[in-house]
């Protein structure tokens, strides 16, 4: 695939269009551009970034294949910030807060179940590399200092602000594998104008389990958030401290993130 393709706009499907305007537009800043009876669009000062169309009928199917989240990634770490403040104001609950290495992301649901990333990429030469591939982590993102570098603006959305990727839900692996690594190889091919080559596809090690984070917390103290992160199929699960220093500025909001964040 053209390493210059990207993600466009994000179409959902909602039961209350009037409550999802306000959601997205009051916790995540985004910009209401157009809207008719039963469809909205918006965006961040661009190009439409969400498209929201209600349908009453249509109610979020958990436990099937489909939407995992959505991410939005902001132009830099003061704009992350600005996104986590604002959570914080309209004390909208998290679901978790990673540091990926790569990537610093903040974890949520809209009223409607989707789910939401928000993050901002590391610079390339900031990445972490073992034996010359990317090595990403899952550790507890610094909640405090990332409050701490919020721009002092109160905007919404920074302009320049996009669509990073999709995560989806899929019954088979391997199908879906095949299935979106031969859609990318039949587009090369037919830019170029003949056939695409074999590429090598990095599989996961058979029997490592997917790791997500499915936190759920329980305020001990001002300071620690303990949750806990269970591998794909229940294999085994363990305990994590997300140290959160309690500084003077922003203490009031870290008391909250403490009481908040994965929430049971």
């Amino acid at each position: 695939m053209d390493p210059a393709a990207h993600i466009g706009a994000v179409h959902l499907t909602i039961a209350d269009l009037a409550r999802s305007i306000r959601f997205y537009e009051s916790r995540l800043g985004f910009t209401l551009r157009v809207q008719d009876d039963r469809t909205a669009w918006l965006g961040a000062g661009g190009a439409d970034l969400l498209i929201l169309s209600q349908s009453e009928h249509a109610p979020r199917a958990r436990g099937t294949t489909g939407l995992y989240h959505f991410a939005i990634l902001t132009p830099s770490r003061a704009n992350l910030a600005r996104s986590l403040r604002r959570l914080v104001a309209t004390r909208t609950p998290l679901t978790g807060a990673s540091d990926h290495g790569v990537s610093e992301a903040l974890y949520l649901n809209d009223p409607d179940g989707n789910g939401i990333e928000i993050y901002r990429d590391r610079p390339r030469r900031e990445w972490p590399f073992v034996g010359g591939r990317v090595n990403m982590g899952l550790d507890p993102l610094d909640l405090a200092a990332l409050l701490a570098d919020a721009a002092d603006d109160d905007g919404g959305l920074a302009e320049g602000t996009i669509i990073g990727h999709m995560h989806l839900r899929v019954a088979r692996i391997d199908e879906a594998e095949r299935f979106y690594v031969g859609v990318g190889r039949r587009r090369r091919a037919a830019a170029a104008g003949r056939r695409a080559r074999p590429e090598r596809v990095r599989r996961r090690s058979a029997g490592r389990p997917r790791r997500r984070c499915d936190c759920r917390a329980a305020r001990v103290g001002d300071r620690v958030v303990r949750s806990r992160r269970r591998h794909a199929g229940g294999a085994r699960s363990v305990t994590q401290r997300h140290q959160i220093p309690a500084r003077r500025r922003g203490a009031a909001a870290t008391r909250y993130l403490a009481d908040t964040i994965c929430h049971p």
